[in-house]
């Protein structure tokens, strides 16, 4: 049997939570409606918040982040600037990139989107086409080795597979 530790809990925190963070600095009283710490209990969830624009390091071969590029080659983007294999949600799309170095076969860098979980159509885009696609990604990692390997979730109509099972 394995045994399975509780999983990790991290806020990554996106341009959406800093344009909060901006608009507490031009108006403090909206600082205790809009501040995560003010409406999250952090301590009880034991959850882990990481600042815009910086990585979540999972291990020495992933790390997470919320996303910085949104340019039509981003996962590729976002793997020559960091160096890493790295997995985001900015984007809300899937698409993946990997770089493999001749110099080591066995070593590489993937960088991949992981879609949304929100509306794809919100009011402010007031029906303008997009590449959104709802669903998310999970990952299983060898805290031996570091290898992992994750696994993108398509949820269409509020239906998806993952592991071999449909959920409704």
């Amino acid at each position: 049997m394995v045994k399975r530790k509780k999983a990790d809990i991290i806020y990554l925190m996106g341009n959406h939570e800093d344009w909060l963070l901006k608009a507490g600095i031009l108006c403090p009283n909206g600082r205790k409606y809009w501040d995560i710490d003010r409406n999250v209990d952090l301590s009880k969830y034991k959850m882990t918040v990481v600042q815009p624009n910086m990585a979540y390091r999972v291990n020495d071969n992933l790390s997470v982040i919320h996303g910085v590029y949104v340019n039509q080659h981003h996962a590729k983007r976002t793997v020559e600037v960091y160096h890493t294999s790295i997995l985001y949600g900015h984007t809300h799309d899937i698409q993946s990139y990997t770089l493999v170095s001749p110099i080591d076969i066995d070593h590489f860098y993937k960088g991949g989107s992981i879609g949304c979980l929100c509306n794809r159509n919100p009011f402010y885009m007031r029906n303008r086409p997009n590449r959104w696609v709802n669903g998310f990604s999970y990952i299983y990692v060898d805290d031996k080795t570091g290898h992992f390997n994750d696994y993108n979730v398509i949820i269409v109509k509020n239906e998806f597979w993952a592991n071999g099972r449909k959920y409704h």
